[in-house]
């Protein structure tokens, strides 16, 4: 433990006084002028601040000073009672006060006391400190492979790609899809379907290099980032991973199954992507073009403009271009309609609600570095979720009492019969795994499948937590717009419940950010320090 005191005076007399005091208790001292600075460095020796001469308010130079914010601080004076400004006041570092006629044992004692506060302090942020690491890791991590997730694959991808370009090395992009894993989920079952993508993972590990960043995406789809490794390299490594799936079948108990894979590559020297979007629209065009040329192969990106490409193939692409954008025409006009629909049924909080959702999906997502399609998705699916609700439920959402045993077995029932409706569309199979899911907890109290954790697809998670804060903002049939105060004491309540803790903190930083609600920031850091405190205890 730290054995340093700081003394705050510039009054060379009286700190002679106790800096000989303090030595003889065996305690060592520093000594600073009110206006001098300190060496960060000095910030891990010193475990109280000593303030001899209390003549005025030294908090706001104090609070300037590079130290933690739980060392506190111990302020001497000749009156018994505290100064005005401590006792009015608001500080955030503990200030002990001790007055009166000096006696060196009581001042000893005092010091001591304050020594095991500042030890308790420094326990507690190195705790916060532990807990905030791991939640870090556990928010870069795949629950299930112990890859990379989709998440720090869009915070690194960035990274790697303004690094290349500013020492113009090269960078290499592998998309990787399991052929038919939907095929191998119903036939074998969700967990061996789960194996394979362990395994999988673990043989990408295996196959690529040391400095090659590993990723799961989704389902059954991977990425490997490959600093350094020009076109030549990614193919091979492309084509090591094709043999060691296609050779080598998965096995688990008696169950056996050769999966393969189908890849896109695409690399920064050689295909000159200009943005990082660019980048991974060429590596997705060229494992489009693996699963359309038969799956089992590596597809290095090359444009539709490329020699070699005959007048029908590239008529092919272009037509199944061209049914691709009217397909995303189609489904925008069919979600406005469904928009529309229930908000002539619920009126205009439904629209409203809306917006909020929408603006907050984008916020978050935006937080967690997820691209501008993926954001889309979700939105869509919000909109599908809450319309078709009032379309179908509306005598239900606007019922001014609770939900009686009855009505909520009915609503339970309603992500099946969202389910069905959407399986008209067949483009919206993007948002239908999000709206199956949307009312499933983190916990696994939800339903329709009791899912916990990482079980419940990220989007849903996302959208789960966004609608219950939008709606709590509003008006309800059955309540009034909940305070504030309220809102964050839900949040709080729910992390872990609910509500994915992680997202959790993720939107108190947006409500600071954005200024969403009517809240200090001081209310706002007590809310996440409790929810820290909370999580420490919380097996995630």
């Amino acid at each position: 433990m730290n054995n340093t005191l700081l003394i705050f005076s510039e009054d060379r007399e009286k700190v002679s006084v106790y800096e000989n005091m303090l030595s003889s208790a065996g305690y060592d001292t520093v000594t600073i002028a009110p206006n001098a600075t300190i060496e960060p460095s000095l910030a891990d020796r010193i475990f109280l601040i000593l303030v001899p001469d209390c003549t005025s308010d030294p908090t706001p130079t104090i609070a300037k000073l590079p130290l933690p914010g739980f060392l506190p601080v111990l302020v001497l004076g000749d009156t018994v009672d505290p100064p005005d400004f401590l006792a009015t006041k608001e500080i955030s570092r503990l200030i002990d006060y001790l007055g009166g006629k000096l006696q060196e044992r009581a001042l000893l004692v005092r010091i001591d006391f304050l020594k095991k506060v500042a030890k308790l302090g420094h326990e507690r942020d190195s705790y916060l400190q532990h807990h905030e690491n791991f939640l870090d890791w556990f928010s870069l991590r795949d629950g299930l492979t112990g890859l990379f997730n989709r998440h720090h694959f869009n915070r690194l991808l960035p990274k790697h790609f303004v690094g290349a370009m500013t020492d113009n090395s090269d960078l290499s992009l592998l998309l990787i899809d399991i052929d038919y894993f939907h095929d191998i989920n119903a036939t074998c079952g969700r967990s061996f379907g789960d194996f394979v993508l362990n395994e999988l993972g673990a043989r990408i590990t295996q196959t690529t290099r040391k400095d090659d960043v590993c990723f799961r995406l989704s389902g059954g789809e991977f990425a490997v980032l490959m600093p350094g490794i020009n076109l030549a390299g990614a193919r091979e490594t492309a084509n090591e991973l094709l043999a060691c799936c296609e050779n080598k079948p998965f096995i688990r108990k008696t169950l056996q199954r050769t999966a393969t894979l189908s890849i896109g590559i695409a690399s920064l020297t050689t295909h000159r992507p200009t943005s990082v979007d660019e980048f991974v629209n060429m590596t997705d065009t060229a494992l489009f073009k693996a699963k359309a040329e038969g799956r089992n192969r590596a597809y290095v990106y090359a444009p539709l403009e490329a020699g070699g490409i005959s007048p029908v193939e590239g008529s092919f692409d272009n037509v199944k271009l061209a049914i691709n954008r009217l397909l995303d025409k189609t489904r925008n006009s069919t979600i406005s309609s469904l928009q529309l629909l229930a908000r002539d049924i619920a009126g205009p909080s439904h629209r409203e609600h809306l917006e909020r959702v929408t603006e907050y999906i984008d916020l978050l997502c935006g937080r967690l570095g997820l691209t501008a399609p993926i954001i889309k998705t979700l939105q869509n699916a919000a909109v599908l979720h809450t319309s078709i609700r009032h379309l179908i439920h509306n005598d239900l959402l606007i019922k001014k009492e609770k939900f009686s045993v009855e009505d909520l077995e009915v609503m339970r029932d309603f992500p099946y019969k969202l389910s069905e409706i959407v399986d008209i569309f067949d483009y919206f199979a993007q948002e239908r795994l999000v709206l199956l899911t949307r009312t499933e907890k983190f916990d696994g109290s939800g339903y329709p499948d009791g899912l916990r954790g990482d079980e419940i697809p990220l989007g849903a998670r996302i959208i789960s937590i966004i609608d219950a804060f939008a709606a709590m903002e509003a008006n309800r049939p059955y309540r009034p717009r909940l305070s504030p105060e309220t809102i964050l004491l839900e949040l709080k309540n729910e992390a872990g419940k609910q509500f994915d803790p992680f997202l959790v903190l993720k939107l108190l930083d947006i409500i600071e950010e954005h200024d969403l609600l009517e809240i200090s920031a001081d209310d706002l850091a007590t809310i996440r320090t409790e929810l820290h405190s909370t999580l420490a205890n919380m097996k995630l």
